[in-house]
């Protein structure tokens, strides 16, 4: 799945994040059995919020990087696996 739509092998493009259902094989390589994009998974420390945007600092690759989100309406917030 690509954007909640039905997609096949070929829409999926370097770059993207994913998750990706496995099943274990008893006689061979693990199978994937589903594959759905899930768009960017950004981590980082909170330097600013709103009650509509969150701002992060990370630091991939050695880079000091800031960046904005707006949130959506619908944004569900989750600490330490709880709601």
């Amino acid at each position: 799945m690509i954007d909640g739509r039905e997609k096949t092998l070929e829409d999926l493009r370097v770059g993207d994040t994913f998750n990706m259902e496995v099943q274990r094989q008893a006689d061979g390589p693990p199978r994937a059995m589903r594959i759905e994009t899930t768009g960017m998974e950004p981590m980082g420390v909170v330097e600013s919020m709103t009650d509509r945007s969150v701002t992060i600092h990370s630091d991939p690759r050695g880079k000091n990087v800031v960046e904005s989100f707006v949130l959506d309406d619908t944004v569900a917030v989750s600490i330490d696996g709880k709601s």
